[in-house]
């Protein structure tokens, strides 16, 4: 496996492309990073329409009984609700999807042992009929990936038993104290950039992190504080800062697009011609959109006409004498 590509790689290819290593011109936390990021953000946004495949998760609760609307998830990109079912005694059936106009035709007095369809209201959805809660819903969104943010260390030892790790270099950003935010942090995979566990420091010696046994806040950002270091915490994961990850989520070619797409907003800071730059994004951009292609093709064809008859009803036609 190709090595993944760290905050520090993309701004290094970055500055690369603009000859630029002047940081009192382009400053990494206040301009790479940031360009960086609304890279990534464009790029889920055309990965959303074209291939929401990689950002595609679910989660499963029972519903409240004869309770209609229920809030997005907080971590949804963009709001993005793909898919509701339910799960029924071991069976799962999917719930339709409706324009929220057309919501009213599946709304009854009272409750029902299934909805029948859902519409995004807001930052909320809509089930009608209302559920008797005896069932499970699953409700499959887009997942809002984490920004990018500065590594804070490479991973170089780890003690589970005394809950600590050792990095080989503590990045600056890192802290101690009570009431900062710097005190918790994310320990991410060094292959995926998926966020492994997130944990609070207790006191930094040297190179070596000592993570809280009690943490003092149980959620910070969305991300869960743990207690103890899990046993999937290995050799070269990276710690990063709880808002954070350190490692790009995605490879080429949609991190080269990404990296052209902060080019592209540097070199207009800097007072530079654009026009190239623009040209080659917009043919990475393609090259995004194509990124789809040759995976299997999931559109449907549904039958939504109101003025199209299921296939039982077809058949009942009364002849006048």
């Amino acid at each position: 496996m190709a090595k993944a590509l760290t905050t520090k790689d993309l701004i290094m290819a970055v500055r690369s492309q603009l000859d630029e290593d002047n940081t009192a011109s382009i400053d990494d936390d206040r301009d790479v990073i940031p360009a960086l990021n609304r890279g990534f953000s464009k790029a889920y946004s055309v990965l959303a329409r074209r291939y929401p495949d990689p950002l595609l998760t679910s989660v499963t609760f029972s519903p409240t009984a004869e309770q209609s609307d229920y809030d997005i998830p907080e971590d949804a990109f963009e709001d993005r609700v793909e898919k509701i079912e339910t799960i029924q005694n071991g069976s799962v059936f999917p719930v339709r999807r409706v324009d929220f106009r057309d919501l009213l035709y599946f709304e009854t007095q009272g409750s029902a042992n299934s909805p029948l369809a859902w519409a995004s209201i807001g930052r909320t959805y809509r089930v009608a009929p209302k559920p008797t809660g005896n069932y499970q819903f699953r409700v499959w969104y887009l997942k809002e990936p984490p920004k990018l943010g500065l590594e804070q260390g490479r991973i170089t030892g780890v003690n589970v038993t005394a809950n600590y790790v050792t990095v080989d270099s503590a990045g600056p950003n890192l802290d101690s104290a009570i009431d900062t935010n710097n005190a918790y942090v994310n320990v991410i995979d060094k292959d995926t950039g998926v966020v492994k566990s997130s944990h609070q420091i207790q006191n930094i010696v040297g190179n070596r992190l000592l993570f809280r046994a009690i943490p003092s806040r149980s959620e910070v950002y969305g991300q869960t504080i743990a207690p103890t270091i899990p046993e999937t915490v290995q050799l070269d994961d990276y710690i990063c800062l709880v808002t954070d990850t350190c490692i790009s989520p995605l490879r080429n070619p949609l991190a080269n697009y990404v990296i052209q797409f902060a080019i592209a907003e540097l070199t207009r800071k800097l007072g530079g011609e654009t026009d190239m730059e623009m040209r080659v994004l917009d043919q990475m951009e393609k090259d995004v959109e194509r990124q789809w292609s040759g995976r299997e093709n999931t559109s449907r064809v549904r039958n939504t006409s109101k003025n199209w008859m299921n296939r039982a009803s077809r058949w009942r036609v009364t002849w006048n004498s």
